[in-house]
């Protein structure tokens, strides 16, 4: 990786996204803090992604989908009749601690992400951990725009979560 890769991919002080190379990819470290407790961070996170997910393949997806359980598929469905597109499968699933899924998350390109969310209980409030480590056909672009898109995502779900907002 090229010198001014490494600087674009250091943390700004007090940024919340952090991102580092590793050899044949990068991870994402973001960190947050939601006024809500645990199991309804987790419940959002899962049973309700349809209305917070913000990054889908179709302006206006039928829903979007995670099912509960080892093996799950977290999908984009564009219709009934069940097409759409697998982001990826849930490897663990252990409410309200800890949800990792692993697979492409709709990319049209050859990039395997890993994404593990693990919340703790901080005074009242959830303190969210997202961990995403990223390998495959990676550019400067991807990184960036990951790390930009992660910080959509959560703003989100934090939009759910706290006001009752709905981008669908």
């Amino acid at each position: 990786m090229q010198a001014n890769s490494k600087a674009a991919l250091s943390a700004v002080a007090g940024d919340p996204c952090a991102a580092r190379p590793f050899e044949g990819g990068f991870e994402l470290d973001y960190s947050l803090r939601l006024a809500a407790p645990r199991e309804r961070v987790f419940a959002a996170m899962t049973d309700e992604v349809h209305h917070w997910w913000p990054h889908t393949v179709r302006e206006q997806p039928h829903r979007i989908v995670l099912e509960s359980q080892i093996g799950g598929r977290f999908m984009e469905l564009f219709d009934e009749q069940g097409r759409g597109v697998l982001y990826g499968l849930v490897e663990i699933f252990d409410p309200p601690a800890m949800l990792r899924i692993r697979g492409s998350v709709g990319m049209g390109r050859a990039v395997n992400l890993q994404w593990t969310v693990t919340l703790s209980d901080e005074g009242g409030s959830t303190l969210l951990r997202e961990q995403c480590r990223v390998s495959g056909d990676i550019s400067d672009t991807l990184r960036e725009g990951m790390r930009k898109g992660t910080e959509t995502e959560y703003e989100a779900l934090r939009q759910w979560i706290e006001a009752g907002t709905a981008i669908r």
